[in-house]
Formats: C-alpha cells, sequence, structure tokens
C-alpha cells in the first residue's frame, strides 16, 4: 500500500461517522419524547372526540344552519398577501360542520381559499381550534339569537299587515 493511499484511507476513517452510543443525554430526550408523546397522542384524542361531539349537537340537536367563524391567526409579508386562518361552523360540501379555513387574501378581496374538516386537519390545528370552540359556539348562539329575534319581529310586521297566519 503506498503512503498515499494510507493517508487517504486514514483520513477517510477520521470523518467517518463513528457509532451513537444511546446513553446520556440522547436517552434523557428520547424517554422524554417517549413520554410527551403518549400524552400528546391521548391530548388529541380527547380533542377529536371533543370535535365530533360538537358536530352532533350543532347538527342533530341544533339543526343550526347559521354560518360563524373565529380568526385563530393572521398574517402578512411584507408588501404580499394577508393569509387567515379560521375555526368555522357551514356547509362543506352538502352539509354544515367544523372547519379550519385558509384564505388569501389581497386587500379584502378573497383570492384563494380551503377548508379542511376540522377532524382531519393537521394535529396543530386541531389542538389549536379546539381551544376556541367555546366562542365559537358563544359566538354561535348570539347570532342565532339575533336571527331569531329579526324574525320574529319580521312575522308580527307581516301579520299586522295580512292578518294572522292560519294553522293547519
Amino acid at each position: 500500500m503506498t503512503d498515499e493511499l494510507k493517508k487517504a484511507i486514514d483520513q477517510l476513517r477520521s470523518v467517518a461517522p463513528q457509532p451513537i452510543e444511546v446513553t446520556g443525554v440522547l436517552k434523557q430526550a428520547m424517554d422524554q419524547l417517549r413520554s410527551v408523546s403518549r400524552q400528546l397522542n391521548e391530548a388529541t384524542d380527547e380533542a377529536t372526540r371533543l370535535i365530533v361531539r360538537v358536530e352532533r349537537f350543532l347538527d342533530q340537536e341544533c339543526s343550526l344552519g347559521i354560518p360563524a367563524g373565529v380568526i385563530l391567526s393572521e398574517t402578512q409579508q411584507e408588501g404580499g398577501p394577508r393569509k387567515r386562518v379560521e375555526l368555522k361552523y357551514g356547509r362543506l360540501d352538502r352539509s354544515f360542520g367544523l372547519s379550519i379555513t385558509t384564505k388569501t387574501l389581497v386587500g379584502d378581496v378573497v383570492v384563494d381559499r380551503t377548508a379542511v374538516p376540522l377532524a382531519q386537519a393537521p394535529r396543530e390545528e386541531r389542538l389549536r381550534a379546539v381551544a376556541e370552540l367555546p366562542t365559537l359556539l358563544t359566538k354561535l348562539a348570539q347570532k342565532a339569537t339575533d336571527l331569531a329575534t329579526k324574525a320574529q319581529a319580521s312575522s308580527q310586521a307581516v301579520s299586522r299587515v295580512i292578518g294572522p297566519t292560519e294553522n293547519k
């Protein structure tokens, strides 16, 4: 073997990765991740069950059919469009449901919009949105109350003009 070849082999050995032993700080970090991932998975499962329960409540028990939303975040790059992420209750395809809706806005004009059912949204978005469910439900209750009040007032106004409606 030539001296040049020996030098090249020694140089390769010096930069070659060495086996990593799972000890000390690495083991501690792995143990911590193992523990926290279990907690995170349990929290995510509970959040998903809560989402399903709230959707059933809104759809089956309340039959609301009234859209509402809560802004989760809004960002804008300098000189660029704004990106708004919302927790929404509204029409998704053919029925109402909870969703994460992302809008791209230029001024006040929506130039792009995507909606993902909340139960299928990425974990981080789902967990952030679940924390805002009470705000959304409060907003829906207020909107339903306002709409019911206006509908009753309209019915009474029409009844005064045309007379009471017939009960069949």
